[in-house]
């Protein structure tokens, strides 16, 4: 079952985190996941602020490419884009507690054992 992210509202598998303990703690606790950077960076635009072309040939609207010596670079196409419609063209995660429902609701779904979740949110701002 997927839980979602409580900073940027990616679904994650409940079984996405087995073996990081670390990064499973993190996220429970609703610090955000891999796709925020740990609710860093927006999702929408990998923190670059920008997002590419969908019709760019070249990155197809990723904003990045592999190069022939097999270096990840920010596209041109960047140059030209408009700024991100989700963080607003600041690269940094926008969160103003939209997801805090569907995280709880996701996270308590998917537990056998509620009262661990609550004990890792106590004094938590959840």
């Amino acid at each position: 079952m997927d839980i979602t992210c409580r900073r940027c509202g990616e679904p994650w598998d409940s079984t996405e985190f087995d073996g990081v303990a670390s990064e499973k703690s993190r996220f429970l606790r609703g610090v955000g996941c891999p796709s925020c950077n740990w609710g860093t960076s927006c999702p929408a635009c990998s923190g670059r602020g920008k997002r590419g072309n969908a019709g760019c040939a070249r990155c197809h609207g990723t904003g990045r490419y592999l190069t022939a010596g097999r270096q990840w670079e920010d596209c041109p196409c960047l140059d030209t884009a408009p700024p991100c419609a989700r963080c607003n063209g600041t690269g940094k995660l926008c969160d103003a507690g939209e997801h805090d429902e569907d995280f709880l609701r996701s996270a308590l779904e998917s537990t056998d054992d509620p009262d661990a979740l609550f004990d890792l949110w106590e004094g938590e701002p959840c």
